[in-house]
């Protein structure tokens, strides 16, 4: 297989984590052809001030890490409500999505909010059949509504899942969304 090694934040190959998506989603995995793996690692003092909505596509092949063992989220940078018309909710503005099918890429990065102020900002969110998102020690701290929020067939798989001090729920699984495990929960 063939790698492929990118860095997001000062010093690094890219400012945001949605213009290495970009640039490496160009390289995505074809049948037949040797299999591409890349890795994005956020640096030193990344701060993650946009969000990654994964509509219907595939990154599953790639795979996040960061330098620090948290990475702050800015509350107000958080703005894009995934899914309210075709999943009925009221609101869920999430840090990252994975939506309409959508594989997210392998994670290994646990989120955490500035500040918890404004209603609907939810960490990770999967929702849909086929809508996946994977990880080894992730989550999303100090979220306004859910850490992680998972609904209509959509899934969240992690070795161990760090969602403390969400105002609702920590972890929130609802119909048929399911949430697997395999090691520590802290909610």
């Amino acid at each position: 297989f063939t790698p492929l090694a990118v860095s997001v934040g000062a010093g690094g190959d890219y400012a945001t984590l949605n213009d290495a998506l970009v640039h490496i989603s160009r390289f995505r995995p074809v049948y037949g052809i040797p299999s591409i793996r890349a890795t994005i690692t956020l640096l030193t003092g990344f701060v993650m001030a946009e969000q990654i909505i994964c509509d219907g596509v595939d990154l599953s092949w790639i795979t996040i890490t960061s330098v620090d063992g948290v990475v702050p989220v800015t509350e107000t940078a958080i703005t894009h409500v995934a899914g309210p018309v075709d999943y009925g909710f009221a609101v869920i503005t999430p840090v990252i999505a994975a939506i309409k099918g959508g594989k997210y890429p392998y994670i290994n990065v646990v989120f955490r909010y500035d500040t918890r102020l404004t209603e609907g900002r939810t960490g990770l969110f999967a929702a849909g059949a086929g809508s996946v998102i994977n990880g080894f020690h992730t989550g999303c701290q100090n979220a306004h509504e859910y850490g992680c929020f998972v609904f209509g067939g959509g899934q969240i798989s992690a070795d161990s899942l760090s969602n403390s001090d969400a105002y609702l729920y920590g972890t929130y699984a609802k119909g048929a969304g399911s949430v697997i495990v395999s090691g520590s929960i802290y909610n």
